[in-house]
């Protein structure tokens, strides 16, 4: 609840950013090399060739630290197969350093594109994996948004790429393989659109935006690369590198973010925003090809159909961003109403437990702490008796007020019944938990409830416990409630530890 008392985690959470600091370091290192660097055409394509497995192992590192770390499934196995993919990547990267580098040889195809080939399927299906799921109405709206950027996407490659590749006088197997690294790069934008329609739970903004960043960035190199072959204007080394690479970073740091940061609880569903672009992009890249295609002459003839088609298309994929906006506006709606208590604005029971469970199930596999509080408000009934159950709500309201005041970002905090809240406290042991319980009982005796003009004298009483090994949520509830009891035959106003004396205020 306080921020100071999440500084126990300080250390280990710097040792887990090493390889993360190792990724950049990597990555700026080169970027300096390559900017400053004069050396022939020979060497630089030999430094970047060993660049690429090293990321690619760094990359792939990161990734399955994420799926170890992360609870929900499909993110766990979103992660390993991303895991896969850079293994494939570093694999194939590998093979290809061996080939040019140490062979001086630039075959095609090559037993490196047999890993190229498996790393971009491994990672659409990773990346499809990571999103989550939909049904219903929802997953009619995901197909339509994906099917106009599958065609949108199509018409730019073709006119980009695709339509000169496949004129070239080249072996079915060569074909095979230009038109598919092509076709693996729609399948990315696809699934990177998909990733943004989906918008998962376990993926916090930061790492979505670098997901996603990475795998925009990475097709669009490989676009630029591919037109660059055609008239083999390419050599190894050359500034297409930092964007790939700079691509494989991003990736490795969205895993960083998923693996250090604590996934939330719940959260209510998001309201469309940069989602809503989605449809619009697949117009505009389906459109815009078809008019850097045209001449003027064609132009005269066919663009203003073309035009005309395209404000068509916009208009179309604003009404159905506008129509998507709604419908999550009102499953946002429903969703605050099942996951939080009217009355006090804090976690409903259901809802709160299931966010609990997976703090624990994060801890244990962390091997950090979680303090859990069991908060209870004293002679409750006596103030309903007394006051009235307006004051009794208004009491809850305050404590819970205050309640949300004193948490972190990372806690939960809900409502288990009647006058009884819980928080759990991740990254904190129950000593610490104690002092967090010992500011909560002063914050509430400094700030009285008003009903009618006259103060409603309210104390806690508050059991306090930590988790220990892989025992299950119901155990460490019992424990904290074994705490509550003896807090309120200790006197009440109290916080009192499952294995420790009271405490009785925050100091």
């Amino acid at each position: 609840m306080s921020h100071r008392h999440g500084q126990a985690d300080a250390p280990r959470s710097l040792k887990g950013r090493g390889a993360a600091t190792v990724l950049i370091a990597v990555y700026v290192a080169f970027a300096v090399w390559f900017v400053s660097n004069t050396a022939g055409a020979a060497l630089r394509t030999e430094v970047a060739d060993l660049t690429y497995p090293v990321v690619g192992l760094l990359v792939c590192h990161q990734a399955w630290r994420a799926h170890v770390h992360a609870t929900a499934a499909r993110a766990r196995s979103g992660w390993a197969l991303f895991a896969a993919a850079m293994a494939a990547r570093a694999l194939a990267d590998g093979c290809w350093f061996w080939v040019e580098a140490v062979r001086h040889q630039q075959p095609f195809p090559s037993i490196a594109d047999i890993g190229y080939t498996a790393s971009y399927l491994l990672m659409f299906v990773a990346v499809w994996t990571l999103g989550a799921p939909r049904r219903g109405l929802d997953r009619r709206s995901l197909a339509l948004d994906l099917a106009t950027v599958v065609a949108g996407s199509f018409v730019l490659v073709w006119y980009l790429l695709l339509d000169q590749i496949t004129s070239l006088p080249t072996h079915l197997l060569q074909e095979v393989l230009a038109v598919g690294y092509p076709v693996g790069d729609g399948l990315l934008v696809m699934a990177s659109a998909a990733l943004l329609l989906r918008r998962p739970s376990w993926l916090s903004p930061r790492a979505l935006a670098l997901l996603i960043g990475g795998l925009i960035a990475w097709a669009a190199a490989d676009v630029v690369w591919t037109r660059l072959s055609l008239g083999d204007n390419y050599t190894g080394g050359d500034w297409i590198d930092l964007f790939w690479l700079g691509a494989m970073v991003c990736w490795g740091l969205a895993a960083d973010t998923t693996r250090r940061a604590v996934e939330p609880s719940t959260r209510a569903l998001p309201m469309v925003r940069v989602e809503q672009l989605v449809p619009l992009a697949g117009v505009a890249m389906g459109y815009g090809a078809l008019l850097t295609q045209l001449d003027n002459a064609r132009f005269r003839e066919l663009g203003v159909g073309i035009l005309g088609c395209l404000v068509l298309g916009v208009l179309l994929a604003a009404r159905q961003s506008a129509v998507k906006r709604d419908h999550v506006a009102l499953l946002a709606r429903y969703y605050e109403l099942a996951t939080v208590d009217a009355l006090t604005g804090l976690l409903r029971r259901e809802a709160l437990i299931e966010a609990a469970d997976r703090l624990l199930v994060r801890a244990q596999q962390s091997g950090s702490s979680v303090a859990v509080l069991m908060i209870d408000v004293d002679r409750f009934k006596q103030v309903n008796d007394q006051f009235g159950h307006a004051a009794g709500d208004a009491v809850l309201m305050t404590v819970s007020h205050l309640c949300r005041e004193l948490r972190r970002d990372s806690d939960v905090v809900g409502r288990f019944g009647g006058d009884e809240l819980i928080a759990v406290l991740p990254g904190i042991d129950q000593r610490a938990g104690l002092v967090v319980a010992g500011r909560l009982i002063e914050a509430v005796a400094k700030r009285p409830t008003m009903v009618g003009g006259s103060p409603v004298p309210v104390t806690l009483s508050i059991g306090a416990t930590d988790s220990g090994g892989d025992e299950p949520l119901i155990a460490v509830l019992a424990r904290a409630d074994d705490a509550l009891y003896r807090a309120k035959a200790n006197g009440r106003g109290v916080a009192v530890g499952y294995r420790q004396e009271p405490v009785t205020s925050g100091t």
